[in-house]
């Protein structure tokens, strides 16, 4: 369910803000992720042990790093191959309003929350069914057959979203799943997550 819910929503939520707002937000996953193992007393938080300390201090730089991402507006960066013209068409063109970039800010936390929701569910999921390959597999088939229910829902009235052509769309979607979301970044985060916590994933 994790890969449908969490991309879905973080290229939603960076339809109407920007790619490095998104960026920015996913750096917060690790501090979710601890809130909530925290929460389903999956960690524990001692003051006065230094591994402890080390938790929260990396918790606060983490967030303060995102912070500071999304808040520090910094120089435009020219380079020799663009012009000011090009640059001003681009920030007129991103330029959305406010209700666009709340809808697009909450999708993107909502996609934060459901990877770290993930992590803890395949965590608990693989203290009582440790067999790291089968889940993998069943979470990829799971999350293909989630994915075509949405573009059933999402797409119904445009048959054309099945056809698959040999254009720069086939190798788009072939990258993206190279790089983002197949068997094998799951089998090693089953494989960890039998070992340790979640948080100590990100």
């Amino acid at each position: 369910m994790q890969p449908v819910i969490d991309q879905n929503l973080l290229y939603g939520g960076m339809k109407f803000t920007t790619a490095t707002f998104a960026a920015a937000m996913r750096n917060i996953v690790p501090v979710i992720t601890f809130v909530m193992a925290f929460i389903l007393r999956l960690e524990t938080v001692k003051m006065k042990s230094l591994h402890s300390q080390g938790k929260i201090l990396g918790t606060l730089v983490t967030v303060g790093g995102a912070m500071m991402m999304t808040l520090i507006r910094g120089p435009l960066i020219r380079f020799p191959w663009t012009n000011d013209h090009i640059l001003h068409h681009q920030t007129s063109v991103n330029t959305v309003n406010t209700q666009d970039q709340l809808k697009g800010s909450l999708m993107v936390t909502a996609s934060c929350f459901s990877w770290a929701s993930f992590l803890i569910v395949q965590a608990l999921t693989l203290k009582s069914y440790p067999a790291e390959l089968s889940f993998a597999t069943l979470v990829c088939m799971i999350g293909a057959l989630e994915g075509s229910l949405l573009v059933v829902v999402a797409e119904r009235a445009n048959a054309s979203v099945w056809s698959i052509n040999l254009d720069i769309k086939l190798l788009a979607e072939i990258y993206s799943v190279r790089k983002n979301n197949n068997v094998h970044s799951f089998i090693p985060i089953g494989f960890w997550l039998s070992l340790i916590h979640p948080i100590y994933l990100l």
